[in-house]
């Protein structure tokens, strides 16, 4: 066999076994992946706070599709730290929740 050959075979040989470990190191990466998605997960459901049965509800409605989870973007987590900056220039101490209504407040004359 030429010297040449010979080269390119051991090239190719290396090359594979190189093939072979990144493909491992991406099977193990992609397995922490999952596993950091699943805490998220597990930690976001946490967060809700239900009851058992409530719990079930919900992860039964994501199943079959009849409860939607909304995807919230970064920017409404500016609008928010906005929201909270005005309220603690204007004096305000809570930060109003799109879609909530304001809380009743009593002037100081005990009036509202």
């Amino acid at each position: 066999m030429s010297t040449k050959l010979g080269r390119i075979l051991d090239e190719m040989d290396k090359t594979e076994r190189r093939i072979a470990e990144l493909q491992e190191h991406l099977k193990e990466l992609n397995m922490r992946r999952e596993q950091l998605e699943d805490a998220e997960i597990v930690k976001s459901i946490r967060i809700l706070k239900l009851d058992s049965r409530k719990l079930l509800e919900v992860l039964d409605g994501i199943r079959d599709g009849s409860v939607s989870l909304q995807y919230i973007q970064e920017n409404v987590n500016k609008m928010e730290a906005d929201e909270i900056r005005t309220d603690k220039i204007s004096g305000e101490n809570e930060m109003q929740v799109p879609g909530n209504p304001a809380p009743e407040r009593e002037d100081k004359d005990g009036s509202k």
